[in-house]
């Protein structure tokens, strides 16, 4: 009875829909000063009052230099610098509610415009952090404390999406020397405690507003070379014939085997994982017992299970081009990754082979097995580091 199996690697199509909603506001707020900062508009707030003692905004350049968190990360590169000497004495000094002995230690509200545009289809949503601390977009109080002497330390990682991996044709992706990776504003705060209290928006406005252009000081490029490739991907696996006597005894009954070779050349590529579908119903995840769907099990009263050899485990099936949702698809399987195997037992050295048993097995107890055919289809993603 055959089983056809094709294998995918690195492949898929993704479809995007979008839903754009506007909503307008009428509301007329007062405004300062407008800049025009890599394509954004950046105007300062103003409160209608005496602004005579309020620092003039400043913008600056400043350039960060990439960071890889390993050499076995890949698909994420974060860019840092440290912006402490921004802190001047004469930054934040309009603290008269905190009194002259607070003036060392106060809170920036920060936020940031995103200017990468032409690549954001590639990367997950950026991560600006603050000592530590994460920023997102232009949401309103994310405040940073900080002390005058101390660094202030900015990262800005940008993180591959999965599902760009299994496009067609990836090409490298480069980040230029001196693009421009974000527009960060940052907002001097008058308070007294970690939480915002009556007047601290209005007395920010009599305090230092300033305009970071973050660029890249080297580039870096994300390579993708196709260094591996699977022998046979395309399998017709005929399985023996079995007795409706045998299968009605025994309820499962093996019926073949195959393999999955894959050759990696190159001796950079040390691991390997694997991602199961099946091709008739991409929602069906094998009810514990790598169940394949059939077109012939209503009249055959029998299903073609899929289990590791070398585990004797079952196969447990995912959508097509699904990984892990952190987006660590150069890591290790986790246990609870369930469907997401790693496919080399050693390291790859150049070749790995993988084998996989088929069986017959009874849908009921309480029903018999009828004669017939049956067959199924399996489909899988490789990939590897």
């Amino acid at each position: 009875m055959p089983v056809l199996l094709k294998g995918e690697k690195m492949k898929g199509n993704m479809i995007y829909g979008f839903m754009l909603i506007i909503l307008l506001f009428m509301i007329k707020p007062l405004y300062g000063t407008t800049y025009i900062v890599e394509g954004k508009t950046i105007t300062v707030p103003l409160t209608g009052k005496d602004e005579a003692n309020k620092p003039k905004s400043q913008h600056i350049v400043k350039y960060l230099n990439p960071q890889t968190l390993s050499s076995t990360n890949y698909n994420e590169v974060i860019y840092q610098a440290d912006i402490g000497e921004l802190i001047s004495n004469s930054y934040c000094r309009n603290l008269d509610r905190l009194g002259k002995n607070q003036y060392n230690k106060f809170w920036i509200e920060f936020k940031y415009e995103d200017t990468l545009m032409d690549k954001n289809e590639f990367f997950e949503k950026k991560v600006l952090t603050v000592n530590g601390k994460r920023i997102i977009g232009q949401g309103s109080y994310q405040l940073a404390q900080l002390e005058r002497g101390n660094s202030l330390q900015l990262s800005l990682s940008f993180k591959l999406r999965n599902n760009w991996l299994y496009s067609n044709t990836p090409e490298p992706i480069q980040i230029k020397q001196g693009d421009a990776l974000a527009v960060i504003t940052m907002l001097c705060v008058n308070r007294s405690k970690d939480v915002y209290q009556g007047g601290d928006e209005i007395n920010s406005n009599y305090n230092a507003f300033t305009i970071v252009t973050a660029k890249a000081a080297q580039p870096f490029t994300f390579n993708f070379a196709r260094t591996c490739s699977i022998a046979d991907k395309e399998q017709m696996i005929k399985l023996k014939d079995v007795t409706v006597k045998e299968l009605n005894e025994r309820k499962e009954v093996q019926g073949g085997r195959f393999d999955i070779k894959l050759n990696c050349p190159t001796q950079s590529v040390k691991n390997a994982y694997i991602i199961f579908t099946d091709a008739i119903d991409s929602t069906n995840t094998g009810r514990d017992i790598g169940m394949l769907s059939s077109p012939e099990t209503m009249t055959t009263k029998t299903v073609l299970t899929v289990k590791d050899a070398v585990t004797n485990q079952p196969l447990v099936y995912r959508k097509k081009n699904t990984l892990p949702s952190n987006g660590n698809f150069f890591d290790k399987p986790k246990p609870d990754e369930k469907g997401f195997y790693q496919f080399n037992q050693e390291p790859l050295n150049g070749n790995a082979t993988h084998s996989y048993n088929v069986y017959y097995h009874r849908v009921s107890d309480k029903v018999s097995v009828q004669p017939g055919k049956i067959s199924a289809k399996l489909t899988y993603n490789i990939y590897y580091n």
